[in-house]
């Protein structure tokens, strides 16, 4: 009964977490500092879902081990022999073995359940933040995402004094590229335009499309 208590209270833990990341997934953009704290609190769902999933795999192992040993004693007491009152002890205590594993079986599979819904949860939601973070069009950065880069690598640069590079960079005449070709032309050398610069930066470099065929790089 403990060891279900235990389990239940996990389990139970996974469905709240769920539903509480749900609602942050499921919130309306906001702007200025509410987003900052909808992404603290989206980053720390993702953290907590990470360590239950963690505690949900080590019971899961925990479990496979009793129902080890319980099969090496159901063996050891089958192999016994014994007569009349002994064998009468032998068979309530095969049964009550076999009850318990029985038990423990249906336990593993709610478990195995609870691993793979909170696996579920977690990749959802971290998806919903890459997406949230990502320009559709171009696979780099979007605005949002360079904001709250800057803002983290100012707040550096103020209390330790690590310096970064910004570069601004447009395209020129994109706009006759667009009346002369059409927009999804346009949309190609985008796209194109942010490839190559991820390809070209630094590990530890950040571009994002700042706007229209404006990109931003920040360099630490």
């Amino acid at each position: 009964m403990a060891d279900f208590t235990h389990i239940a209270i996990w389990v139970l833990a996974s469905v709240l977490i769920g539903i509480v990341a749900g609602f942050y997934v499921g919130r309306a953009a906001v702007q200025g500092e509410q987003q900052r704290v909808a992404e603290r609190e989206k980053q720390a769902a993702i953290q907590a879902l990470t360590e239950l999933l963690r505690s949900v795999q080590s019971l899961a192992v925990e479990m496979g081990l009793h129902n080890t040993e319980m099969q090496a004693v159901q063996r050891h007491v089958g192999d016994l022999r014994a007569t009349g009152e002994l064998e009468g002890v032998r068979q309530a205590l095969l049964e009550q073995i076999a009850t318990v594993l029985k038990s423990n079986q249906r336990l593993a599979d709610d478990l195995g359940y609870a691993r793979c819904r909170l696996e579920e949860q977690a990749e959802e939601l971290d998806r919903t933040r890459q997406a949230a973070h990502t320009d559709a069009l171009t696979g780099v950065a979007n605005r949002k995402a360079f904001d709250d880069k800057l803002t983290l690598l100012l707040g550096d640069f103020r209390r330790e004094g690590l310096p970064f590079a910004f570069i601004l960079a447009d395209l020129d005449h994109f706009k006759w590229v667009n009346d002369t070709y059409g927009h999804t032309a346009g949309d190609r050398v985008l796209k194109q335009l942010g490839e190559f610069l991820r390809r070209k930066v630094r590990e530890g470099d950040f571009v994002a499309r700042y706007g229209g065929d404006e990109f931003a790089i920040l360099m630490p």
